[in-house]
């Protein structure tokens, strides 16, 4: 699971339990607000913030099937993919509108 939403790593993780696979050294948001609209006091926060962003995007690229909204995220591990010269053998798109 790539997000940078701590809701809703919570909410998976008591639905699939050890099942669910995602990154434990991630800054996350709690709350409406994304995590790169928050200021947070860590070293080189933005850097980190892209280099997750990257390794998430690289990981879901390796997947086999892809189930995302229309994020940034799921596109770039969608063209990575192709790059790659491979594709989803299933990509369901939770189409929730593009956030402003």
């Amino acid at each position: 699971m790539a997000t940078d939403s701590l809701e809703a790593i919570e909410l998976f993780s008591r639905i699939f339990g050890n099942v669910l696979v995602f990154y434990n050294d991630v800054q996350r948001a709690d709350g409406d607000v994304g995590v790169h609209e928050i200021e947070i006091s860590r070293k080189n926060h933005h850097y980190l913030l892209g280099m997750e962003v990257l390794r998430d995007v690289y990981t879901l690229a390796a997947c086999d099937s892809l189930i995302a909204g229309l994020s940034n995220v799921s596109f770039a591990a969608q063209y990575i993919k192709a790059a790659n010269g491979s594709n989803y053998t299933e990509v369901v798109t939770l189409d929730r509108g593009l956030q402003k």
